[in-house]
């Protein structure tokens, strides 16, 4: 708890000395009050109570006086008795939760006193080490002062309960501002606290540098004195060496005169190396020249065996780019499919996310609310106390830092007297030393480089010697064998290579022949398509205004037809005989019928035969549609579409013909009718003039039979089923060849492709 003591001001202190003692008061007084107020009922209890007292008249009439007024006196001070009562009982746990929170303050503040009169204690005795100025943090109390309580009698009972219910309230609202003003100073002194600890951390880390800063000067004091010993022992050194300097004069003596000697003697063994050396460094040279010359040689053809790898190389990776994208398109393909059922689930999981996210994002605006208005309070409060730990923070800091001078003056000034005594005495030494060093170890190096002179020259003879002649024989036998397998490995890398681009240029030419064909054919059935469907246009176009022209056309001869059939009608009830007529037209329709196979009688035929056309254009339809739906199953779009295209311009051909060779029998009818009418009119008059009995008997019992014109349509229904079974076949047969010419011709191109394949993975080599 108690970890930053100092942040407390002395007039912070008092003034919080101050408020709990102003809280004790209020508190005792309210106890004294509740305590009267308690005395007084007593003793209004004893006076209703006791008879022999002589006030009880008085008592009595008052009593009668209040119950007359008002009708509920004795429920009053049963009220009131209740409500006093209540008001005992929170007093009593109110003072005791103000006791116990009392004490735990007091004994926290007595924790924070004595943990900073022990900071105190140690920062002087810090400052009277390192000679720093003494800071005093005062720490007052103030003693607890109590408020006289004064008692007030009252005279009359009205006047009592008055007083004692105005009493109360003013408890109650007293009590009510105690505790806010309780819980406000609770929250003060929770920060306080917590600032205090705050400040008293920051002061133990001042204190541990301190420590730090002690322990670095001992080992500065522990380093001085084991440099002094190294300079002691350093001066024994230095003596001992002196006497090795005299014995080593005398030694150089000596060895001066033993160098001159052998120095004559080198010199000529010397000039005799160097004309033998002289004379084997131009051989060799020449030799490196041979060399260098067949190197260029081999560094040539290896230059063309290197470019004939990179177009190697770079026909190879063409090959693996174009299966790259091949596969790279199938992946991506897959890939889409993934991404999108990923998406649609991914959806679904967002949405249900989002929602929870919108509920989170209301509780949390909630909270949000709430806490910022409790930041803006704590605000207030921090901003306040900032200013006070500022101020106290650079204080101590202008104390750490002047004694940080004076401890880096100290210890300059210590190091410097060390570098300047130490400094001349050992650069003496050094001195000394090197000059002795130095000269020992030229007396050692000559003497060295004189021996050895002599045992490699005479070394260096003999293996130049030796190594000369195995290092000729081996390099004639290496180069040989190298220029040799160069030879063959350059021409058999040659001849693969060449049998290898012979192979790739002529896959290249079949690719791109392959690729010529299929662009061709691809623009072939592009254009095909198009003129297809402008043709079909066409047709359809004219055959729309055909049918139109031809439409109305049946309409004014059907109107026709009717109109001369009624005026035949009159006529024939003119003569009284419509039977004769319907038996002479029956038996003319037939011998009419028999020459041309595919002519129609009257409007009624026409209508027989239009209905068996329907028929026949519906199975057409539904035979066209089961073939086209096996075809799409096996074979492209285009294909299915070239085929309905083909089915649907042969449909509309047939029925333009049907209907062309239709008008023309119907035409034909039309002028056979009029002449048949004409010579039949005057054959019924004849037959009317002749045997009007007879030909009456016969005309009803033709009329009810009728057996020609059953046969006819039975006829036409066998023609026109043999015509529509034929047409369906053909158009079987046509989409038959159409299937197998495609898929012949998709075997032949898949082949191809595996072909394909199968080379740029495996090249052949030559």
């Amino acid at each position: 708890m108690a970890t930053d003591a100092p942040s407390l001001s002395s007039a912070e202190f008092q003034q919080m000395q101050e408020q709990l003692l102003e809280l004790r008061t209020a508190n005792y007084e309210l106890s004294e009050l509740s305590k009267k107020r308690e005395a007084e009922i007593v003793s209004l209890k004893q006076q209703h109570k006791s008879d022999n007292n002589p006030l009880n008249n008085i008592a009595s009439i008052g009593n009668n006086l209040l119950s007359r007024t008002t009708g509920k006196k004795d429920q009053n001070v049963e009220h009131l008795e209740t409500e006093v009562v209540d008001l005992r009982r929170r007093l009593q746990t109110q003072e005791e939760e103000f006791r116990l929170q009392q004490a735990t303050l007091m004994s926290e503040l007595n924790k924070v006193v004595t943990h900073a009169d022990e900071l105190e204690r140690e920062l002087e005795a810090k400052k009277t080490s390192s000679n720093l100025p003494d800071v005093d943090v005062p720490v007052q109390t103030a003693p607890v002062q109590a408020a006289p309580v004064t008692d007030d009698n009252p005279s009359d009972l009205a006047q009592e309960l008055s007083a004692l219910k105005k009493e109360l309230n003013d408890a109650n609202t007293s009590k009510k501002l105690l505790a806010e003003e309780k819980e406000i100073q609770q929250s003060e002194f929770s920060t306080k606290f917590v600032d205090l600890e705050k400040e008293i951390a920051w002061l133990k880390g001042v204190c541990a540098e301190k420590d730090s800063l002690k322990d670095d000067v001992d080992v500065l004091r522990q380093q001085i004195l084991q440099a002094k010993h190294k300079s002691e022992q350093d001066n024994k050194e230095i003596a001992e060496l002196k006497d090795n300097y005299r014995k080593k004069q005398e030694s150089y003596v000596i060895l001066t005169q033993e160098k001159e000697r052998l120095q004559q003697e080198y010199r000529k063994s010397l000039d005799t190396m160097c004309q033998k050396k002289d004379n084997e460094i131009s051989t060799f040279l020449s030799e490196i020249q041979q060399l260098r010359q067949q190197l260029t040689v081999v560094a040539e053809f290896e230059n063309k065996q290197r470019v004939w790898e990179g177009e190697r190389a770079s026909l190879e990776d063409r090959i693996t780019s174009l299966r790259a994208d091949c596969s790279e398109l199938r992946d991506q393909n897959e890939s889409f499919q993934m991404q999108l059922q990923e998406t649609h689930s991914a959806n679904d999981c967002l949405s249900a996310q989002l929602q929870e996210a919108h509920n989170e994002v209301k509780f949390m605006q909630s909270k949000v609310e709430e806490a910022v208005e409790t930041a803006e309070k704590r605000k207030q409060l921090v901003d306040e106390m900032s200013v006070h730990i500022e101020q106290l923070k650079n204080e101590h800091r202008q104390a750490l830092d002047a004694a940080e001078k004076k401890q880096k003056a100290t210890a300059e000034q210590l190091q410097t007297e060390l570098d300047a005594k130490s400094g001349v005495e050992m650069q003496q030494m050094k001195e000394q030393l090197a000059a002795a060093d130095e000269a020992q170890n030229a007396l050692r190096y000559e003497v060295g480089q004189l021996q050895q002179l002599l045992a490699e020259a005479k070394e260096s003879l003999q293996r130049a010697s030796e190594s000369h002649t195995s290092q000729l024989k081996a390099m004639e036998e290496q180069h040989a064998a190298a220029v040799a397998q160069v030879r063959l490995s350059a021409q058999s890398d040659c001849e693969n290579a060449l049998a290898r681009i012979a192979s790739i240029e002529k896959e290249k030419t079949e690719c791109m022949e392959l690729v010529a064909r299929l662009n061709q054919e691809v623009k072939d059935k592009t254009e095909e398509i198009k003129l297809s469907e402008k043709k079909q246009t066409h047709v359809i176009k004219d055959l729309r205004r055909q049918l139109a022209a031809e439409t109305k056309k049946a309409d004014k001869l059907a109107e026709k037809a009717h109109q001369d059939g009624a005026a035949q009608g009159g006529r024939d009830k003119r003569n009284g005989s419509p039977g004769s007529f319907e038996e002479v037209k029956a038996s003319d329709i037939v011998d009419v019928r028999r020459p041309p196979a595919h002519d129609a009688s009257s409007v009624s035929s026409w209508g027989l035969v239009t209905g068996t056309n329907g028929r026949c254009e519906s199975d057409r339809q539904s035979n066209h549609t089961a073939d086209g739906d096996e075809s799409v199953s096996s074979v492209h779009q285009l294909e299915s579409e070239n085929a309905d295209l083909i089915g649907r311009l042969a449909c509309s051909q047939k029925e333009r013909y049907d209907l062309v060779e239709r008008v023309h029998h119907l035409e034909q009818a039309n002028a056979s009718m009029a002449k048949e009418i004409v010579e039949k009119a005057t054959l019924i008059e004849t037959y009317i003039r002749d045997r009007p009995g007879a030909f009456n008997s016969s005309g009803a019992s033709e009329t009810t039979g009728s057996p020609s014109h059953t046969g006819f349509k039975k006829m036409l229904d066998m023609v026109k089923i043999d015509q529509s079974a034929g047409d369906i076949r053909e158009m079987n047969r046509r989409l038959q060849r159409m299937l197998e010419e495609t898929l012949t011709k998709n075997m032949h191109l898949q082949k191809d492709l595996e072909r394909l394949a199968s080379n740029q993975k495996n090249p052949t080599p030559a």
